[in-house]
């Protein structure tokens, strides 16, 4: 998602990059599926050359429930520039509350936590 604005020859874009995937546990519903990890910035360009950036955020989303975390900008930067760094569940914090799923063991349907039946199967949890 590349937004962008552009005044003669200069212009202001908000770039994400995807970073690698990180193991991390989600805060919302404990899963460990893998979390996709954005670095978001805005730069000022002349002619498309990218000449400042500013506004460097960290973001990690849950598949599971869609929760979006923080990562604060100094672990972000460091997880970027090394392989071996990890995310821990401390590193996160909590900008977006998803919905918790639930995989119904009848069908496999993956719903919300709040229904008590399956919409797909009629199943009960």
């Amino acid at each position: 998602d590349d937004d962008m604005f552009f005044i003669g020859v200069f212009g202001i874009t908000s770039k994400d990059k995807l970073l690698r995937d990180s193991q991390v546990e989600c805060k919302e519903c404990n899963s460990l599926l893998p979390k996709k990890v954005i670095k978001r910035y805005n730069t000022f360009h002349v002619f498309f050359i990218p000449t400042v950036r500013w506004n460097l955020n960290y973001f990690c989303a849950c598949p599971s429930c869609k929760s979006v975390f923080e990562i604060k900008k100094e672990k972000g930067q460091a997880y970027e520039e090394n392989p071996n760094e990890e995310l821990t569940y401390w590193d996160l914090k909590t900008v977006k509350k998803g919905k918790p799923l639930r995989f119904y063991k009848v069908c496999g349907a993956q719903v919300d936590k709040s229904h008590t039946f399956c919409p797909n199967c009629g199943a009960k949890q």
